[in-house]
């Protein structure tokens, strides 16, 4: 790819994975070129995400059948910064998986984009921030849910009754 003129380009994609029982360490790591594929070397932003890793390359929790993603909340959308190659002209992205018998791991809806600049505002208290003439951000806050108390007492009781009734 020709990142000629380009000034802060970052990739964005979608993944879903699930490990095949649990335990297995799949990994998906996003490396890139500028010797047309010669030698790779991180992004800017290093992805390196693997089911032990935190955040979890995993989307779901293991499974022994195949995994197909199937539903819309199985997906999530990753981002990485790729400064580091801007204004290069024989960018190569690659995506490095690496298998410990896991199960299958799916990518979808790569693109690369050029944002003119990003908003980075820093919110020191509610209200609206404007960060251009298109984008307004409210915060508000919200109260606390209510505080939920477990009486371990009445656990007991309840446990208690329920061996002597049966």
């Amino acid at each position: 790819m020709d990142f000629t003129g380009l000034t802060n380009p970052v990739l964005s994609f979608y993944t879903a994975y699930r490990t095949y029982t649990g335990g297995e360490d799949d990994s998906l790591e996003v490396v890139v070129s500028t010797d047309g594929g010669v030698n790779f070397f991180s992004a800017t932003t290093t992805y390196n995400k693997s089911d032990a890793s935190l955040p979890s390359l995993a989307t779901r929790p293991g499974q022994s059948a195949s995994y197909f993603p199937d539903s819309s909340g199985q997906w999530r959308h990753e981002t990485v910064q790729l400064t580091n190659v801007a204004n290069s002209a024989n960018v190569v992205i690659g995506f490095r998986g690496k298998s410990d018998f896991g199960n299958r791991l799916w990518i979808d809806n790569v693109i690369v984009s050029n944002p003119d600049r990003t908003c980075s505002n820093i919110v020191t208290s509610t209200g609206s921030y404007q960060c251009d003439s298109l984008l307004r951000l409210n915060f508000n806050t919200l109260p606390l849910p209510p505080k939920v108390r477990i009486s371990l007492l009445t656990i007991r009781q309840s446990r208690k009754k329920q061996k002597t009734t049966i």
